[in-house]
């Protein structure tokens, strides 16, 4: 389980348009830089369209990946992992996702 208060936030939130084309968690940003430090993202997909995603340095497709959990409340999900290599796709259309990033804290 992923307990949230062992992190602190870098200040560094964004809303990425994600449609067709897969997109990095630093996409919007300078260089599409992440924060250095950051280890982990939170990660919130507005509205019904599923978001499907990869971290192994792959691009997905929007019939390959991962997807992000939809559900009745905001879909969300904690990435801590290599930050650089993940990127999503959405299954149709655009859909705006927010990132967060964060930096453990012990």
């Amino acid at each position: 389980m992923f307990d949230a208060g062992q992190y602190v936030p870098l200040g560094n939130n964004l809303g990425i348009a994600v449609a067709g084309t897969a997109v990095g968690l630093g996409h919007g940003l300078t260089n599409n830089a992440i924060p250095p430090g950051a280890n982990a993202a939170l990660i919130v997909v507005e509205g019904a369209t599923p978001v499907n995603w990869r971290d192994d340095g792959n691009a997905p497709t929007a019939g390959d990946g991962d997807g992000v959990p939809l559900s009745d409340t905001v879909p969300y999900f904690w990435y801590r992992g290599t930050l650089s290599a993940f990127s999503m796709i959405s299954t149709s259309g655009t859909v705006k996702v927010n990132v967060s990033f964060y930096k453990s804290v012990g």
